[in-house]
């Protein structure tokens, strides 16, 4: 009989603890403050399976002809804020990719390829900024995709902000033909006609 209450003693523990662990955390998770909640959401809105998020590269992949970037926004915040945040994070990057790094993809296949002294990227930066802006954001010409992740944090609702945006390598190869002729660009003219055979533009 002692046994036998032992065995259902023994059985009710092993059974409650687990229970009263898990309730125990649920509960420290939703009084604590600085415990980020995803929820699920998808750049198209709808369930996909397994979740594809939009930060993962296998995600998307560009159509030829352009380049992929995303943005991040660096807090969570207002779903304005996030995406101001995220937008400035994608200028930032295409300016960047238009220095000396990115023309090594531009000159790709030439007798350039690999020549990263031929640009002063603080040049492109100083025309591309507003470039960028203008063309990306303002104008919003090229496709741009936004991303709106919801959190929270304690009790508060916040916003993480990602967007695409794939931005024609032509473009790039524009403003980099306007940098050469600005001075940016060292033997500007082999520059230019190697750009312009390779993408098509004219004068």
């Amino acid at each position: 009989m002692q046994r036998r209450c032992r065995f259902r003693s023994a059985w009710y523990v092993r059974l409650t603890l687990p229970i009263l662990f898990a309730g125990l955390l649920l509960s420290c998770r939703r009084s604590g403050r600085g415990v980020l909640r995803p929820v699920a959401a998808t750049l198209s809105g709808e369930a996909l399976s397994p979740p594809c998020w939009l930060s993962e590269p296998e995600c998307v992949s560009p159509p030829k002809g352009f380049h992929r970037f995303i943005g991040h926004s660096k807090t969570c915040t207002s779903k304005e804020a996030a995406t101001n945040q995220a937008r400035e994070d994608v200028t930032n990057q295409i300016v960047a990719y238009q220095g000396a790094a990115g023309l090594v993809d531009l000159l790709r296949e030439t007798p350039l390829s690999g020549r990263t002294d031929l640009i002063d990227s603080s040049r492109v930066r100083e025309l591309g900024v507003r470039w960028v802006l203008d063309d990306l954001i303002e104008g919003n010409v090229y496709p741009e995709e936004r991303f709106l992740e919801p959190l929270q944090i304690g009790e508060e609702r916040c916003f993480r902000a990602h967007i695409l945006v794939h931005y024609p390598e032509r473009a790039l190869a524009t403003l980099l033909i306007h940098v050469a002729r600005e001075g940016g660009v060292e033997r500007a003219d082999e520059v230019v006609a190697l750009l312009r055979a390779k993408y098509g533009i004219e004068e």
